[in-house]
């Protein structure tokens, strides 16, 4: 029988790497902290801290910070990015090839945060 592998996460470098896109996205979509702790219902230091890596941040969170920087949720979670970026300042999001892609993308997930919400208003 084959032995199972065994996944090794690293929280720290993970909450760091997550809030190092999350604020670089932020400054490229000219976004100020007060603007998005407020969306979030967070204090400035709290949501602060999520950029730092300090605090972890939920996955409803995640979505909806994507939500209001007009982007996926995969841009904020995706790793590489930020590894190639730390490399070399000139990564961007969205290269011109896949924008028509990344619209599409987006429009996908913009349909299913509104159904999503929709169900929770309901429950309410």
């Amino acid at each position: 029988m084959p032995a199972k592998k065994q996944l090794s996460v690293n929280v720290s470098s993970l909450k760091k790497q997550i809030g190092e896109n999350i604020e670089y996205i932020r400054h490229q979509k000219k976004k100020s902290i007060k603007e998005i702790a407020s969306f979030l219902n967070l204090t400035h230091t709290a949501y602060r801290n999520i950029e730092r890596g300090i605090s972890e941040v939920s996955v409803i969170k995640i979505f909806q910070i994507a939500l209001l920087l007009n982007v996926n949720a995969a841009d904020i979670l995706d790793i590489e990015t930020t590894k190639h970026r730390n490399a070399s300042l000139t990564t961007t999001l969205f290269p011109q090839s896949d924008k028509n892609e990344a619209i599409k993308q987006h429009k996908e997930e913009i349909a299913f945060l509104r159904k999503q919400l929709e169900m929770v208003v309901h429950k309410l």
